[in-house]
């Protein structure tokens, strides 16, 4: 059609060409638009051509000229295709030599035919029966994609007649656009078709098995359901004894159905005749087995003698013996005589293909001489001839032979499986007529079978002829010199995995040289032999040849559609399936001659062009540029063809990731991010605008396109299966419109292949024949429509097959012997008794097919038990890191995870699960919730699992009754083969520099400015696509030096995975998996090691590789002047912003990161401060620009950790930053989170909370910060969970100030539990928190079997505490695990409890006192800290437990404000009675402020005294009295306060001066006078009586015998005088005296020194001076009268005005001296002395007693403790034992703390 020409062209005025070959033009019609005027305002005309012969197929020109006007097109001309058939023949019943799953296939191979996307995409008849699907005669079973075509694997169908039918093969589906055209657009296409003959015939009759009886099994059938005779012997195949007797059973195919007699035994009914014929004897057939249209079974007895030797047989079946019809089998059987038996003795019948020993035969009932052995007889084995030795005879008949088994390698010497079982037969020389003989077995070393890459390259399958014993070889020793001669052609690395015994796989990784054509030689000294080891060594050489299915590689172009003029570009190539070596590429230009040149000597993958692309000459011009592959295996790919635009003004550049056309499946969640970048003309950049379209395909919804963002998601279930649809990205400058670039993605959806299971995906099953077998196809499924219990629309077809001793036959009934039928229907059951106990397993096949798609077939061999077995039952619940391959295999990583359920169809049955291969399933690391029980979930590991291996998972049900061996144990197995991780690539990290194609790897930038390229090239995998993660850490930042130097020292560009372990994992930057094999990157300055992992499309992760680089200021060579840091700064600040205005947020990330890390070492701490801030917010600007996926998120929280890396550089903005970035990304799409991003945001966290140590963040700020974070980090860890399995161990990430775990577990189990949450690190704190689950939890969920994600958290610091918080906050969270939501637990009528670790050190010495009275259990009420619906139920200085109706996050605080005592308040309602500001019992108020026994308190703080003193003598012990005038006191309850340390103080200070030892015991006070104010006795035991004169308490005591306080009586009267007279008496320790004592006092030294102590002591500043001098006193023996001593002053008042009474020591008395007594001792003193004497002794005793007598002497006895009782403190230091002195009104006070 050519548009344009305007006017009506006639054919002969048109010619035409294509590809300059001229076209014929046959008709030429014309057509116009017209509009209201009759103008023209379009025009078309349509030509048709004949095609000219064209010399190849390809692309070509086509050019249709009329006149002066010409028009041109593309025309692709293509070879036609061709086909084979293998098998080309079938009977007419559509079986062929292929059988496959329980059905029969013939292989169509097509070459020249376009690929396919699904079954549907073709269509295969038949002669005139078309294939379809359900219960279609025949159907497409499977295609494969090959080099050059595509093989199909089809059913055949049943034909009425023998006879030849064509199989034509049509490709039906949408034909892929030519390689030169436009996503989107519609071309017509030729329908490609190829035919290929096919023929059908009519089967002869055909003898299956002749087994002969001596003695018939037990049941109806002579041979049972095992293939044994009587007592469990083996029948005879094809063999009879010459006597005749016995029974022969006869197993036929093809033959006519004949008729018996079921009430008669199975007598042949007439009009049917059955005869057998041996020679010329009739046998009689004594009854009919079964018999059906396919197959039937006679048993036949002879009863009369033939003689030995082979025997013609033929077996006639007549349907009709008045009609013609015979169906005959001829067969041979050979008579011999039973009686002489030949057996084997030592060595056993087998021996090796060559060099086996010698070993001994007997032969019974045939007696032989030494002679005549060796005349008589000669030995065959087979047909080879061997010798034998005559060794005894016996006179029991029996002689004995040695015989050599010859070498079986004859021509005719045929083996089958590694094996070749012979007849070992004694045979008559003169005769040849055989004696007897006994089937003996050779064994053939192991050959291999084939020896071939895989598809992908990346390995090589060898399978072998036989079962081996793999070379001793176990999953452990994987390395291939276990098994071959040279490995060198391997590469490193390479691993020799045994799948089974017949199947081994080298695991090729890296460098491997080994291409299609080499040689392996297996190496004869590891001893590769048969399984029973019986055979000899292998040395064989295996040819590797090229895979069995070569796929054509297939060429992905990354390149934008179109670029400006100032721009570069870029075109990279890679392959669709990755290729584990190196590709050879080739490009050219289609439509460019100056660009053809340059690009036909590019030999790379990519191809660059530099600013202003010069390449390019012609601006505003598409170019066609072609891309060809060809792989190591010598396949090529079709070219690829892509078109690009040079545009003639400014436009932004557009990129996807992935690659387009991308192909994914319906189920599958689609990302496509687009990639724009700026001109790089000088223009002015603004904020780029992006905007989504469909061109076409089925319409998506408009919520798909409702984004601003440059990535869409499509969601799972939004595509249609087998569909293309055409995306369109516009991205324009925010600031000029005209500045726009738009580009197409093309999304490509595929057909999964129909899944078939039986009975969830059991391997195999163990039942016993009295029990139901039941199975099920339920678990069978439709990949493309929502899994089951949904409808999958699919249909069923079941058979079984089991062998009988001699060949595989239809499973038949047990009572009957007739097959047995299936039903058409999704599952089948098998009454008791139906199957009879057979040692072969019967193999039950279902086959599931839907529409045109092709069907699915799932096999499970079923053993029947003649005993009682329970039937198990097994099924695959769920799968992480795994998934179901067609067959029932269970595909997983070495990590993977898999839940199992069983069950048993008997009640009380034990069950326990198990895996082979040295699997302990057992330990709780891989049966994670236990190894017994319906649930097992088992967890893989690379410690256990090995990639490539197969394992039997098996699920084992015992019963107690009957008991063996009335009874088994039942078994149900399922089989799991290990996936292999990419293999074969390196890692390399070096210097980018565009348009390099040197391959040379610079280590070596400048940081911040220069950009590294991290590149994993050459891994390849089946399962695509692949993933690539990278990731780096700088040394010093998270890795110890050693560490890093083993790094370091790991050689650029290698997959060392080595050094990668010594380093702190959790400490490296992860960037986020994306498609492109590499990663451009800038980093700070240090030594960078670099990391990358490879995922296939399941996940499984190759080892962590590494690399390193060095960033430095000053690189080597000179390469470049230095820059500045402030440069370096302002040129990433700039990178940054652009990377912001293009919304490339994971570029912001990375640069970010860079940053932080740069600033920490080249910026001053303000500068550097001022930079995390920033960095912050340029991140969280970046959440907004960006899809929140959970590997976005990971990534971002990785940036986060490496700004929020010092908490002392975090000012308040970056801390509130912190709990936005949290919160940011908790609404990212959830899925998978693993322990390095769980980490990382816990990392975000600490470092946040420690900062606000320092940092000063209003309160308003630390509220929405916690909010955030615990909104964050719940989102966090909900997606850690993901993939869990109920009771699995909990996840756990731990950073210095936060911990989090998550755990999945059902309501039930959690009921009456504690659930433990542990202490952050930085809290000290060992102990864990509890929370105790109440048992009306579930009146929440409802459902007791629910699944509840269960999260527990702790952080040390609590945000917005305004109080005394003194624990870490702990939280526990519930959510459903189904949908992840928060269950809303509160207003519990039973609460939980909860138990909360206290460390009350920072509290005050009184708030520590206190503590236990004033806590309070709180939680965060989204604002600030509450108590509502908590309570404290117990609390001590180290534990508070609570009880709460709610659930939150709760901490421990104590509140000031509450009424405690102790706190120097009286509060009745809480029963006080008395509160002296400490806790301290036996000073008059209780620890628990009651008044104690023969106490006296008032005031508060109270005051207490003591009426019942216990009694001291210390005063009349000899020392030194003095009077202490004393300053500085304010009142005279802080003078009666203060003595307690006064007296310790002096003591102390004695024992300094003196060199003895004073205790506080020596210093005594007797009294305090005030001066006017009167004096306070200290001691006294008529103190109570003085103080009722006084009227401090009533006159009277009470019935308890206790005086009671005045109510006018208080504390604190403040002190009139300026100085306190202190009386005291000091007793003298051992070695002092009271003379020397007296010389210490009164040095000039002695009042200055302890004054200054006692000073500090009281924190109070006092002066000390001596009233009465210190002097040396002995008081006498003799002890007044009660009451002496107590002396009122001369007023006859009281002692002191009214006021308080402080007594802080209990009194004690000591006698004084009297009036009497001096009256004694003056009168003997006058009547034995002179006169003289009385002057100068009599007059100055006189004088002092006056002076004595004005004051009692009472010496007060302070009270001292060693307190014992300090606990450890937290994190378990123990502090010494202190000392405390106690006194009424003190606090036990820790003298080291006062």
């Amino acid at each position: 059609t050519a548009l344009g020409w305007g006017v009506e062209a006639a054919a002969a005025a048109v010619s035409a060409s294509i590809g300059g070959q001229a076209a014929t033009v046959g008709t030429v019609t014309s057509g116009v638009t017209l509009d209201s005027d009759l103008l023209i305002t379009a025009s078309s005309t349509v030509v048709t051509l004949t095609v000219p012969q064209l010399p190849a197929a390809g692309t070509y020109t086509g050019v249709l000229t009329t006149g002066a006007q010409t028009s041109t097109f593309n025309f692709d001309c293509f070879d036609a295709a061709t086909s084979a058939v293998s098998p080309s023949r079938a009977t007419t019943s559509g079986k062929s030599n292929t059988f496959v799953a329980g059905v029969y296939l013939t292989t169509v191979t097509l070459t020249n035919f376009p690929s396919l996307t699904s079954s549907a995409d073709v269509e295969v008849s038949f002669g005139s029966t078309v294939c379809g699907g359900g219960a279609a005669a025949c159907s497409v079973y499977s295609f494969s994609n090959i080099l050059g075509g595509v093989t199909i694997q089809t059913t055949i169908p049943t034909v009425t007649a023998a006879g030849t039918q064509n199989i034509l093969v049509r490709h039906t589906g949408a034909r892929a656009p030519p390689s030169w055209g436009e996503p989107g657009v519609a071309y017509t296409r030729t329908q490609v078709s190829a035919t290929v003959g096919f023929s059908f015939y009519v089967p002869s009759p055909e003898v299956v098995s002749a087994r002969w009886c001596e003695t018939c099994a037990a049941g109806s059938n002579c041979v049972s359901s095992s293939g044994r005779c009587a007592n469990n012997v083996a029948p005879r195949n094809f063999e009879f004894p010459i006597d005749g007797s016995g029974t022969l059973t006869l197993v036929v195919d093809n033959v006519v159905q004949s008729q018996f007699d079921a009430a008669n035994g199975n007598a042949v009914l007439a009009p049917s005749s059955v005869t057998v014929q041996f020679g010329e004897v009739f046998g009689t057939v004594t009854r009919v087995v079964f018999s059906d249209s396919e197959r039937s079974s006679f048993e036949v007895t002879l009863g009369q003698a033939q003689a030995a030797g082979s025997r013609q047989t033929s077996l006639s079946v007549t349907p009709d013996t008045s009609k013609s019809q015979k169906d005959t089998a001829q067969f041979t059987v050979k008579f011999l005589d039973t009686n002489i038996k030949l057996s084997c003795l030592t060595g056993g019948c087998e021996g090796p293909k060559k060099g086996a020993a010698p070993f001994s035969v007997s032969i019974s009932n045939f007696p032989l001489t030494s002679s005549n052995a060796r005349e008589l007889l000669k030995w065959r084995f087979g047909s080879v001839e061997a010798s034998a030795t005559f060794q005894s005879s016996g006179t029991d008949l029996v002689s004995f032979l040695t015989v050599t088994p010859p070498s079986y390698d004859c021509a005719a010497c045929q083996f089958a499986g590694g094996v070749a079982k012979v007849p070992l037969s004694v045979v008559y020389q003169a005769t040849d007529s055989e004696v007897s003989s006994v089937e003996y077995t050779f064994y053939q070393a192991p050959q291999p079978v084939t020896a071939r890459f895989n598809s992908a390259g990346s390995r090589v399958d060898i399978v072998w002829d036989q079962e081996t014993n793999r070379a001793g070889m176990t999953a452990a020793d994987t390395g291939c010199v276990h098994l071959f001669e040279d490995v060198s052609r391997l590469g490193s690395g390479a691993q020799c995995v045994w799948s089974s015994g017949t199947e081994v796989s080298v695991f090729l990784n890296q460098g491997p040289t080994i291409v299609p054509g080499d040689t392996l030689v297996v190496n004869a000294t590891k001893n590769l032999r048969s399984a029973n080891g019986v055979s000899l060594p292998s040395s064989v050489t295996l040819n590797i040849l090229v895979p069995d299915i070569l796929i054509q590689p297939s060429v992905i172009l990354d390149a934008p559609p179109l670029f400006d003029l100032c721009s570069s570009f870029t075109a990279a190539a890679s392959l669709e399936i990755p290729s584990p070596r190196q590709v050879t590429w080739s490009w050219r230009a289609l439509n460019d001659d100056t660009l053809d040149p340059v690009l036909r000597i590019v030999s790379a993958d990519n191809f660059y062009s530099g600013p202003g692309t010069p390449e390019f000459a012609t601006l505003d011009k598409s170019y066609q540029i072609g891309v060809t592959a060809t792989d190591f295996l010598g396949s090529q790919s079709e070219e690829a063809i892509f078109t690009v635009f040079k545009k003639g003004r400014p436009s932004p550049n557009i990129q996807f990731s992935p690659a387009s056309p991308l192909t994914v499946f319906k189920d599958q969640d689609v990302q496509i991010t687009g990639s724009a970048v700026f001109s790089e003309c000088p223009i002015d950049t603004s904020d780029l605008v992006f905007s989504w379209s469909q061109s076409s395909g089925g319409a998506l919804p408009a919520s798909v396109f409702d984004t601003v963002l440059p990535d869409i998601i499509v969601p799972a279930g939004t595509l249609s299966s087998a569909s293309t649809y055409a995306l369109v990205l516009t991205v324009t400058m925010g600031t000029d419109a005209s500045m726009t670039s738009s580009s197409t993605f093309v999304l490509n959806t595929g057909v999964r292949d129909l899944v078939a299971s039986i009975n969830g995906g059991a391997s195999s099953l163990l039942v016993g024949s009295a029990s139901a077998l039941a199975l099920s196809a339920a678990s069978s499924a439709d990949p493309e429509v929502d899994p089951p219990p949904a409808d999958q629309g699919l249909s069923y077809q079941w058979s079984c097959l089991v062998f009988d001793g001699a060949s595989d036959t239809a499973c038949r009934s047990a009572s009957d012997g007739a097959t047995i039928a299936f039903a058409a229907t999704v599952g089948i059951t098998l009454a008791p008794n139906t199957l009879a106990a057979s040692d072969f397993p019967y193999r039950f096949t279902v086959i599931v097919s839907k529409g045109t798609r092709s069907p699915a077939t799932y096999t499970v061999p079923v053993t029947v038990k003649d005993i009682v077995i329970p039937a198990m039952s097994l099924s695959v619940s769920s799968l992480v890191g795994a998934r179901v391959l067609a067959d029932g295999t269970i595909y997983a990583n070495t990590n993977g995870k898999i839940e199992f359920a069983g069950a048993s169809d008997l009640s009380g049955t034990a069950l326990a699960w198990s895996c082979d291969g040295g699997v302990n399933a057992q330990d709780p690391a891989v049966g994670i919730i236990g190894y017994t029980g319906s649930a097992f979930t088992l967890q893989g590991s690379p410690l256990w699992f090995v990639p490539g291996t197969r394992y039997t998972v098996s699920l084992t049900g015992s019963i107690a009754s009957p008991a063996p061996p009335l009874s088994g144990d039942g078994l149900a197995t399922a089989v799991v083969q290990i996936n292999s991780p990419p293999l074969g690539g390196s890692f390399t990290s070096c210097l980018f520099v565009a348009g390099d194609t040197s391959g040379a790897c610079q280590a070596e930038g400048l940081p911040l400015a220069d950009t590294f390229r991290l590149s994993a090239p050459d891994w390849s995998d089946e399962d695509t696509p692949m993933t690539y993660q990278f990731g780096y850490l700088v040394t010093g930042e998270g890795l110890t030096s050693s560490a890093a130097a083993a790094a370091t020292t790991t050689a650029n560009g290698t997959n060392a995975t080595a050094a990668a372990t010594t380093a702190n994992a959790s400490a490296i930057t992860w960037f986020a998996p994306q498609s492109k094999s590499f990663l451009d990157v800038e980093f700070a300055t240090g030594t960078i090691l670099t990391y990358c992992r490879v995922a296939d499309s399941l996940l499984a992760e190759t080892a962590t590789l590494t690399g390193s680089i060095t960033v430095t200021d000053t690189p080597s060579g000179g390469r470049r002047l230095l820059q500045s840091a402030n440069a370096n700064f302002a040129k990433a600040r700039n990178k940054m912003k652009d990377s912001l205005k293009a919304f490339r947020a994971s570029k912001v990330n990375r640069m970010a990161g860079s940053m932080a890390l740069e600033g920490r070492k080249k910026l001053t701490p303000a500068e550097a401060m001022s930079l995390r801030a920033e960095l912050m917010g340029q991140v969280n600007a970046g959440t907004t620009k960006a899809v929140g996926t959970a590997s976005y998120a990971c990534e971002t929280f990785s940036a986060g950790a490496l700004i929020a890396g010092d908490p002392d550089a975090m000012d308040s903005t970056a801390i509130a930053s912190s709990g936005t970035l949290l919160a940011g990304l908790s609404a990212a799409k959830k899925s998978f989170m693993n322990s390095d991003c769980t980490f990382a945001a816990a990392s975000i966290l600490s470092n946040a909370l420690l900062a606000q140590r320092v940092a000063t963040v209003t309160a308003g700020d630390q509220a929405t910060f916690l909010n955030n974070v615990l909104q964050g980090m719940q989102s966090v860890m909900l997606q850690a969970a993901i993939g869990k399995v109920a009771g699995e161990v909990a996840s756990t990430t731990q950073a210095p100030a936060a911990t989090a775990q998550v755990q999945l577990l059902t309501v039930q189990s959690m009921l009456g539990q504690s659930l433990l949450a542990p202490s952050p690190d930085q809290s000290f704190l060992t102990a864990q928190a509890s929370f105790q689950i109440p048992g009306n939890l579930s009146s929440v969920f409802g459902d007791a079997t629910a699944e509840i994600n269960v999260q527990t958290h702790s952080m040390t610091v609590a945000p917005g505490d305004s109080g005394n918080i003194v624990s870490p906050l702990f939280g526990l969270t519930l959510s459903y695990a189904n949908n992840a939501t928060e269950a809303i637990v509160k207003n519990l009528t039973e609460p939980f409890v909860i138990n909360i670790p206290v460390d009350i050190r920072q509290l005050s010495v009184v708030e520590q006192m206190l503590f236990t009275q004033q806590v309070q259990c709180v939680y965060w009420g989204g604002s600030s800290y509450v108590s509502d619906g908590c309570a404290v139920t117990s609390a001590t200085t180290t534990l508070v437990t609570c009880t709460c109706d709610h659930l939150t996050t709760f901490g421990i605080n104590q509140d000031p404000g509450l009424a405690a005592c102790g706190d120097g308040r009286i509060t009745a309602a809480k029963g006080e009675l008395c509160d002296d500001s400490g806790l301290t019992s036996g000073d008059g108020c209780s620890d628990g402020c009651t008044i104690e026994k023969n106490w006296e308190c008032a005031g508060a703080p109270s005051t207490c005294w003591n009426e019942n003193p216990p009694t001291s003598t210390a005063l009349s012990e000899d020392g030194v009295r003095s009077t202490m005038e004393m300053s500085g006191f304010e009142s005279e309850l802080k003078v009666l306060e203060s003595l307690g340390v006064m007296r310790s103080t002096f003591a102390s200070h004695l024992s300094l001066e003196t060199g003895g030892s004073f205790i506080a015991g020596n210093v005594n006070w007797m009294s305090v006078c005030y001066g006017t104010e009167g004096c306070r006795i200290l001691a006294s035991e008529g103190t109570a009586r003085r103080l009722a004169r006084e009227g401090v308490v009533h006159g009277e005591p009470g019935e308890d015998g206790a005086y009671v306080a005045r109510p006018a009586f208080r504390a604190g009267r403040k002190l009139l005088a300026s100085t306190v007279l202190i009386e005291n008496h000091i007793t003298t320790p051992t070695g002092v005296s009271p003379a020397i004592l007296v010389q210490v006092m009164t040095q000039s030294n002695f009042l200055g020194d302890l004054t200054s102590k006692v000073s500090a002591a009281l924190n109070l500043t006092v002066g000390i001076t001596f009233q009465t001098a210190p002097e040396a006193r002995f008081t006498p023996v003799e002890t007044p009268a009660p009451g002496a001593g107590l002396e009122l002053p001369p007023d006859g008042g009281s002692t002191t005005t009214e006021g308080d009474l402080f007594e802080p020591f209990p009194d004690s008395i000591t006698g004084g001296f009297s009036v009497t007594l001096v009256g004694i001792i003056a009168a003997v003193t006058v009547l034995c002395c002179a006169a003289g004497g009385l002057y100068w002794y009599a007059l100055p005793i006189w004088k002092r007693i006056k002076q004595e007598r004005k004051h009692t002497k009472i010496s007060p006895q302070d009270e001292w403790d060693w307190d014992e009782s300090r606990a450890a403190s937290p994190k378990g230091r123990s502090q010494p034992a202190s000392p405390t002195a106690r006194g009424g009104g003190g606090v036990d006070l820790p003298l080291d703390d006062a």
